[in-house]
């Protein structure tokens, strides 16, 4: 298993994390890549990467359970349920395919850690499957 850490600087943030993620895999004979996160307040995302696009996702995610309180985990001293509940929606691990080494994305695919309760250090992993 290979890891990579990510810092992020924001309560809520986007960051492509595609290029550290196909260095681990460069040389890599064709299969399958997984890579995960063992965080229950992150998300990884398969999407389109600009700056206007991670500025919705932001819109997004802050409003999504806007009028969804009040929430039970908050009563047992958890500030951070809403992190939780978006997580398990967005899913802490993707499978991308490896071809000659490389990631095999969409023209447009990039693989966007979403940090929901940050700042912090978080960690992707990474594990190969040959075919």
């Amino acid at each position: 298993m290979r890891e990579i850490e990510v810092n992020s600087e924001e309560s809520m943030q986007v960051i492509d994390v595609t290029d550290r993620v196909a260095d681990l895999v460069a040389g890599t004979d064709d299969g399958l890549a997984f890579v995960s996160i063992p965080h229950t307040t992150a998300t990884l995302l398969l999407s389109e990467d600009d700056e206007e696009l991670r500025r919705d996702i932001i819109r997004v995610v802050q409003r999504w359970l806007k009028d969804c309180g009040p929430f039970e985990h908050i009563k047992k001293n958890n500030p951070n349920t809403v992190a939780h509940v978006l997580s398990s929606f967005g899913g802490t691990s993707l499978t991308i395919g490896i071809s000659n080494g490389n990631l095999d994305l969409g023209t447009y695919q990039r693989i966007l850690f979403l940090e929901l309760d940050g700042p912090k250090t978080r960690t992707i992993r990474l594990r190969t499957l040959p075919m």
